[in-house]
C-alpha cells in the first residue's frame, strides 16, 4: 500500500518540478520580450533597415515638398489658364469642383492607394499574430 503512495508522490513531485521549470521559462521569455536593449540587439538588422527606409522616405517627402513649392507659381498660372479656357468653352460649368484627371493617372492613384492599404493591413495582421504567438 505504501508503494502506491510513494509512486504517486514521486509523480506529483516530477509534475510540480516540470511546472516550476515551465514557469521559470515563461518568466525569462517575458523579461526578454520586454527588455528593449535585448530586442534591439536581436533585431538590429531590421531596425537599421527600417531607420534607413524611414530616412529615405522623409528625405523624398522633403524633396517633393521643396519641388512643389518651387513650381507653385508656374503651376498656378497653368491652372488659371486652364480654368479660363474651360470657362470660355463651357460657361455652364463654372462652379464645377470636379477636377478632370486623365484616366491612367486616376487608375494608378487608386491602385497605389489599394496596394498601400492592403500592405498596411498585412503588416498589422503579421504584427498582431507575432504578438499573440509570443504571449
Amino acid at each position: 500500500m505504501r508503494f502506491g503512495i510513494d509512486q504517486t508522490e514521486k509523480t506529483a513531485d516530477r509534475i510540480r518540478g516540470d511546472f516550476l521549470a515551465t514557469l521559470h521559462e515563461l518568466e525569462a521569455r517575458r523579461q526578454r520580450a520586454t527588455d528593449l536593449r535585448y530586442q534591439l540587439t536581436q533585431h538590429l538588422g531590421t531596425v537599421a533597415v527600417s531607420l534607413v527606409a524611414l530616412g529615405v522616405a522623409v528625405a523624398l517627402g522633403g524633396l517633393a515638398l521643396r519641388l512643389r513649392a518651387r513650381t507653385r507659381g508656374p503651376r498656378m498660372l497653368r491652372k488659371r489658364l486652364r480654368a479660363f479656357i474651360r470657362a470660355w468653352e463651357h460657361p455652364g460649368r463654372l462652379a464645377s469642383r470636379v477636377e478632370q484627371r486623365p484616366l491612367p493617372l486616376e487608375l494608378a492613384r487608386r491602385s497605389a492607394l489599394a496596394f498601400t492599404s492592403a500592405l498596411a493591413a498585412q503588416l498589422a495582421r503579421g504584427a498582431a499574430t507575432g504578438i499573440a504567438r509570443r504571449s
